[in-house]
């Protein structure tokens, strides 16, 4: 039989077929790839992992995650399924978020740089800069003088009372309510309409005229009707939100074409002090493309038409849409130069163009966040030309002019105002032109150089005072109790009264009468002088510097007399209460008992001299006295003399107790009659003298012996007991800000 030759294959296949073996090998692939296959309890359940598709002798009991352990064509797969690797702190730092979150306290949006440098502390629901690591005021205070200075008051809130009833019918709903609950006219209202100036007012309750802090108010014009915009310091957010409630009316249904919004978070707000203020802004915010800002364009004209701050009139608002300020920050700190040009006449008299209130718009606010190039994106495109990358986003600001030099001294300059999510880029394109920074110590500070109260610890009729003087005063007791008690000051044997608080109504009260005082604002104005707390400004006429706490004496007959024929140098010291051996003292004699006369004769009497003897030891009784027993025997002798040492030290006692004298009042308690206390002392950094400020009855203050420049008055601190003059004038009218 012949052999047949190999069998020729059609060229053609059944689809079918073909299907059914590709689907039984995918079908392998998939139950190699699980664990259903492989021995059992030999791996986990669940995908095989890249480690597991290894030979045995190349597993490990502990998966790595070095892929460098895999093989080449493994290691794909394993660099992909490799989980990214968590911080070592990530539990903790989830744990302090959680705490933080807990407690509401919100962080600024330059908390990271001032934490850096600064000593925070946690006040008004915020964590704000107390001091400063690194300077002392000093440096700010030359800062302010010769450059300029910037403090971030983002922690300020702002209020915003919207109406629908259209601009036609104007503000009146709004500025009806207002003049209810503020110390301005309806004509200082009107001048702020439609929003070119920011006025400063104070608050104050209509009924109990109980102060609510200052407030700066301005109304603009809405797309459907009218907002008012007031803000506040956040001490005082929580009554002035009640008092708008109640006011406007607010809770009843009656009153839905007003509508109240809280924007705090919103925006970050800073002040800028010094005579590089105007330098300053100009330099850091340039200006948008005219073809952006059309509706800008009168505002732009006049910012670059003003050559001189103080031509502007307290409260002028100045709107402009500004590129991206860190495309123009510079690579180096530098100076900006000022511009010596003529003075522009018609900027005298503040800002004739209409404000853009795209600021107080949350539409346009959430507009501009969405626009802004992110960081990442901004230091990738680094290479191209700073024009195209300011083009892409634009910032809304507001410039607020703050006073002339006249009236608020070093502390006269501009606030900015922009939305949130821009602090960081406004605050670091300042820093790089050389602007100081100021801690909230060193604002406290540039308040007392002018010798202006600082709102609210200063202010001792704010409707809040009672409440922070409490947790000032925990706060300082505390720090007391934390001293070694022999480090400690001895204040009852002093004759300080209240060494960490001030009692005003008790002080009040025992040298007036009554309990009810008012803080005048304007004292030449005020009906009932001598019902009123009058606010002093204390000048050291010689001797140490005035703290808070100090006290303000008048002097006595003798010492007027004195005073008023010029002798300022004056002094007095305290006695203390607890007489002390004082050093040099002369010691008392010792008293010498007398000679006997009789000493070196020889006695003939031998009846003196005889004893009585013991009858146990001649029977034989006796026994030896251990030394435990005889301590035995003693106890008894102990214990009486014990009792009546007792017993004599409680008569003594009960003796000085009640020929101790009875307490002292509040305004006696030391030798010379206490008026006032001072809330706020230190040295002058422009006159080098100390400096302070404080509050005494108006009553006594014209008791006391006057000169052609203000009354004379003793000032002592609480740590001494020394007495020293000064200079007291009044403050005719103090001016409050936040």
């Amino acid at each position: 039989m012949d052999d047949p030759g190999p069998s020729r294959r059609e060229p053609f296949i059944k689809v079918q077929s073909f299907l059914d073996n590709r689907l039984s090998q995918i079908a392998e692939l998939t139950s190699a790839s699980r664990n259903d296959s492989l021995v059992k309890n030999e791996v986990t359940r669940g995908p095989r992992t890249a480690l597991q598709r290894m030979p045995r002798h190349m597993r490990r009991r502990a998966m790595s995650y070095d892929s460098r352990r895999f093989p080449r064509l493994l290691r794909c797969q394993a660099l992909k399924t490799k989980k990214k690797i968590k911080s070592p702190r990530h539990l903790r730092r989830r744990y302090q978020l959680k705490i933080s979150r807990g407690k509401k306290i919100g962080w600024l949006e330059t908390h990271l740089w001032h934490a850096k440098r600064h000593e925070m502390c946690t006040k008004w629901g915020r964590v704000i800069a107390e001091k400063c690591y690194q300077r002392g005021f000093r440096s700010t205070f030359r800062a302010i003088e010769r450059f300029a200075a910037v403090h971030d008051i983002s922690y300020t809130q702002c209020f915003q009372l919207t109406t629908t009833s259209g601009w036609d019918g104007g503000p009146g709903p709004l500025i009806d309510g207002l003049l209810k609950i503020c110390r301005l006219r309806k004509e200082e209202l009107l001048e702020t309409i439609p929003g070119k100036f920011e006025a400063h007012t104070e608050l104050f309750h209509p009924v109990t005229r109980l102060s609510y802090g200052p407030a700066r108010i301005s109304i603009h014009r809405a797309d459907t009707g009218s907002s008012l915009v007031i803000w506040v310091h956040p001490a005082a957010a929580g009554y002035v939100k009640d008092l708008l409630n109640e006011i406007y009316n607010l809770e009843s249904p009656e009153k839905a074409e007003i509508q109240l919004h809280d924007l705090k978070g919103e925006f970050c707000r800073f002040r800028l002090f010094g005579p590089m203020a105007l330098a300053t802004l100009r330099a850091a915010f340039v200006l948008a493309n005219p073809a952006e800002a059309s509706k800008y364009r009168d505002n732009h004209a006049q910012w670059e038409a003003i050559t001189d701050s103080d031509r502007l009139a307290d409260g002028s608002i100045i709107s402009l849409l500004v590129q991206d300020v860190r495309v123009a920050i510079p690579a180096r700190r530098t100076s900006p130069i000022l511009q010596q040009q003529g003075h522009d006449e018609a900027s005298r008299d503040g800002c004739t163009a209409s404000v853009v209130p795209d600021v107080y718009d949350a539409d346009e606010r959430e507009k501009a966040r969405a626009a802004r190039i992110s960081d990442g994106q901004l230091n990738a495109d680094r290479g191209k030309a700073a024009r195209q990358l300011a083009a892409k986003s634009n910032m809304p600001v507001l410039i607020v002019r703050l006073g002339a030099a006249e009236r608020r001294g070093i502390l006269s300059g501009f606030d900015i105002i922009a939305p949130r999510g821009f602090a960081r880029d406004i605050w670091r394109a300042l820093q790089m032109r050389n602007c100081r920074s100021m801690s909230l110590r060193d604002y406290r500070a540039a308040h007392l150089e002018i010798q202006a109260p600082y709102f609210p610890e200063d202010c001792v009729d704010f409707v809040g005072y009672k409440e922070l003087a409490r947790e000032d005063t925990l706060r300082v007791e505390t720090r007391y109790s934390a001293r070694p008690p022999h480090e400690r000051s001895n204040f009852v044997d002093l004759g300080v009264p209240f060494p960490f608080c001030f009692e005003w109504e008790l002080l009040w009260k025992e040298l007036m009468g009554h309990q009810e005082f008012r803080v005048p604002r304007q004292f030449y104005l005020y009906p009932k002088p001598n019902d009123c707390l009058l606010p002093i400004r204390i000048l050291m006429l010689a001797g140490s510097l005035p703290e808070k706490f100090s006290l303000i004496c008048a002097p006595n007959l003798e010492e007027k007399r004195r005073i008023l024929q010029g002798d300022r140098s004056l002094t007095l010291e305290e006695v203390p209460r607890k007489k002390k051996k004082l050093a040099g003292a002369p010691e008392k004699p010792i008293p010498v008992r007398p000679k006997d006369p009789l000493s070196g004769f020889v006695e003939l009497d031998v009846t003196k001299k005889e004893q009585n003897a013991p009858i146990r030891p001649l029977f034989g009784l006796s026994r030896t006295l251990t030394k435990k027993n005889a301590s035995l025997l003693e106890l008894p002798k102990k214990a009486d003399t014990q009792r009546k040492v007792a017993e004599k030290g409680a008569a003594k006692k009960t003796e000085e107790e009640g020929k101790e004298d009875k307490p002292r009042p509040y305004h006696s308690t030391c030798s010379r009659t206490i008026i006032g206390r001072v809330v706020r002392g230190g040295r002058s950094q422009s006159t080098l003298s100390g400096v302070g400020y404080g509050y005494v009855p108006y009553k006594l203050f014209k008791q006391l012996p006057m000169t052609h420049d203000g009354a004379v008055a003793w000032i002592r601190t609480n740590n001494s007991v020394h007495y020293h003059l000064a200079k007291l004038t009044i403050d005719p009218a103090p001016h409050i800000d936040f």
